[in-house]
């Protein structure tokens, strides 16, 4: 995987307190504990073609 730096983005200020949300979200469930296996994570995306 690549990753790339950007200086900019085109988000606006709901859409930028939508996405630090959503990662805030997901910090917590990972806190939480409440995770899947990498295999069961391929495997339901796979599910759903």
């Amino acid at each position: 995987m690549q990753v790339a730096l950007l200086d900019a983005d085109s988000l606006e200020g709901a859409d930028r307190a939508a996405l630090h949300a959503a990662i805030e979200a997901s910090e917590a469930e990972l806190d939480s504990g409440r995770v899947v296996a990498e295999a069961e994570l391929w495997a339901r995306l796979r599910a759903l073609r």
